[in-house]
């Protein structure tokens, strides 16, 4: 039996999408680390926030506004590159898996005047995405 042409081309878009949903949920954490901090340096703080799990902060402590400190963070950061000319790259340095939904990256972010800011993150998987954990001081 034959495709219509028009059943191809929905057949086609259908694989393409679930291809690019597996493909976002199947990045590893390395990936998300880098995506991160390239969207912190390049001043796309929603991007990043995307990427953030505050799941186990207690609820007390989120209702102080968790969300804002974490945005007033990433603009610091972003300030931090810019001032520095802006980010040229982020490198993976390393990477630990701790078990199959936790892993620590170390990541170092390099500044168009040579400086360079490196960074120790621990990174959870939830619901097939992994996520930068982010916890209570």
């Amino acid at each position: 039996m034959a495709l219509k042409h028009g059943a191809t081309k929905q057949k086609i878009l259908l694989v393409a999408a679930v291809a690019t949903t597996l493909t976002a949920c199947s990045s590893g954490p390395k990936t998300a680390s880098k995506d991160f901090y390239s969207d912190i340096g390049n001043g796309h703080p929603d991007q990043a926030m995307k990427l953030i799990d505050i799941a186990d902060i207690p609820p007390a402590a989120q209702l102080v506004d968790v969300n804002a400190k974490i945005r007033a963070a990433m603009e610091a950061t972003h300030q931090q590159a810019e001032s520095h000319g802006g980010l040229d790259q982020v490198k993976i340095l390393s990477m630990q898996q701790i078990d199959a939904a936790h892993a620590k990256v170390s990541a170092e972010m390099v500044f168009h005047d040579g400086t360079v800011q490196q960074s120790t993150d621990t990174w959870v998987k939830r619901k097939g995405k992994w996520l930068m954990a982010v916890t209570q001081n």
